[in-house]
């Protein structure tokens, strides 16, 4: 199993790209063709359509997700959604990986030869640590993380 699985029992089942897509769009009060003006091509307005009827198997590239998600104004935690249901990796994500903390790769991939059941309580453990240190350093009470919530995005609409 891997650490996203959403057929995972510990796991809500995470929405589609198409579904997501949809829904920050209505949220934004944007129909399709606004949206494929936005970003610049009035012709994309048939693959919003097909990527929200999973229709068409190619998802945005990442330039156009980030585009997406300015124009939707999303939260960092709903792009970061939006991003993992594209398959897609955020290009601040892939920074912080690849140049800025290339140790994060080891922890990486030291969690992924762990049982998922395994994954879930060290992530657990390693979250709340952080948010303990991130909460003395502010002078606040830290979030707990369980394991169920890891994979949930936090904060929202």
């Amino acid at each position: 199993m891997v650490p996203d699985d959403p057929t995972s029992p510990k796991r809500p089942a995470r929405l589609s790209f198409g579904a997501l897509m949809r829904q920050y769009r209505l949220r934004a009060g944007l129909r399709q063709r606004e949206l494929a003006e936005r970003l610049g091509d009035p012709k994309k307005e048939t693959y919003i359509s097909k990527w929200e009827r999973l229709q068409d198997p190619v998802v945005p590239s990442r330039d156009i997700l980030e585009r997406i998600a300015e124009i939707f104004k999303l939260s960092e935690d709903e792009r970061l959604e939006l991003f993992i249901a594209a398959e897609r990796v955020p290009e601040t994500v892939e920074r912080f990986l690849m140049r800025e903390r290339p140790d994060a790769l080891r922890l990486y991939r030291s969690l992924s030869q762990l049982p998922a059941e395994r994954q879930d309580e060290v992530l657990a453990r390693l979250i709340n640590e952080v948010q303990r240190d991130l909460a003395s350093a502010s002078g606040e009470r830290p979030e707990t993380a369980t394991p169920d919530d890891e994979h949930e995005p936090r904060g929202g609409a």
